[in-house]
């Protein structure tokens, strides 16, 4: 299998900004949120694009990869609005789902919703079609803001990435058993924070996780892999500066440089 590996120096704190940053209103409104929300997707698609443009990286696009017969599949990176003060440089909470043992693959791992597409379907439409078959939730409840190109992942699928928000907040999530073990809103503002952050340097690759407890919960679940990637791109963007477990003056390293989108557009 071939990889994309890029390598970023970072230079100065004054670099960790984007230029110029997306403000959310003080107020944290809903109306707001979305608004400021919608203009980050697509700065971050701007900049992934920009460096998936550089003349010695690569991307995948729809018909031409790097393996033969990509599987196409989306997910549904579904958000709900939180206007705590603790999450007031990220006001969004995101739907994640723990997978059964029993799955052929990904089995206990904690994923967005989302499988493969079916022929002729749209990203948006296959997103809102699995979360629907694996949690239960109705597509009129929600609002699509934006979608993230797709992603060439280790097992020959280019997935796509919705994004939506969550329109009544009154809904109750009904697990699909066969597929899904439990279900849980973690705070996007933990992708963006060292607390819940640890690494590991395998494979030559620089792997996320994030460590999280739901405030009603004992276990600790763990996001990593494309999901903690897309999560780590979406709350920094927000945020609009990196996050606080990247070390100015470090190199930076992944295979697919999606969360690379905070970064400044002089890259």
């Amino acid at each position: 299998m071939a990889f994309i590996i890029v390598c970023i120096m970072l230079e100065s704190k004054d670099s960790d900004r984007l230029d110029p940053p997306v403000n959310i209103s003080k107020d944290h409104s809903q109306k707001d949120a979305i608004s400021s929300l919608t203009l980050q997707i697509d700065r971050l698609n701007q900049y992934r694009s920009h460096i998936f443009d550089r003349e010695d990286i690569g991307i995948p696009q729809k018909g031409t990869n790097m393996h033969p017969s990509p599987k196409l599949a989306s997910v549904l990176l579904l958000l709900r609005h939180n206007n705590s003060p603790d999450c007031s440089l990220c006001p969004w909470d995101v739907l994640l789902t723990l997978r059964t043992s029993q799955m052929r693959s990904h089995r206990g791992v904690v994923c967005l919703p989302g499988g493969k597409l079916e022929s002729g379907e749209t990203a948006a439409a296959g997103a809102l079609r699995e979360a629907q078959e694996e949690v239960g939730l109705n597509p009129d409840d929600v609002q699509v803001v934006g979608e993230y190109g797709a992603t060439q992942t280790t097992n020959n699928q280019l997935v796509y990435t919705v994004i939506a928000v969550l329109k009544n907040e009154k809904i109750t999530f009904r697990a699909n058993p066969s597929e899904v073990e439990d279900t849980f809103w973690m705070p996007l503002i933990v992708c963006h924070r060292a607390e819940n952050h640890r690494e590991s340097d395998e494979y030559g690759f620089l792997f996320h996780y994030f460590d999280y407890r739901p405030p009603d919960s004992q276990h600790i679940y763990t996001v990593w892999g494309l999901t903690a990637r897309l999560l780590m791109a979406t709350a920094n963007a927000i945020v609009g500066s990196l996050p606080e477990y990247v070390i100015p003056g470090r190199k930076f390293m992944t295979r697919d440089p999606l969360y690379l989108g905070f970064i400044s557009a002089k890259l």
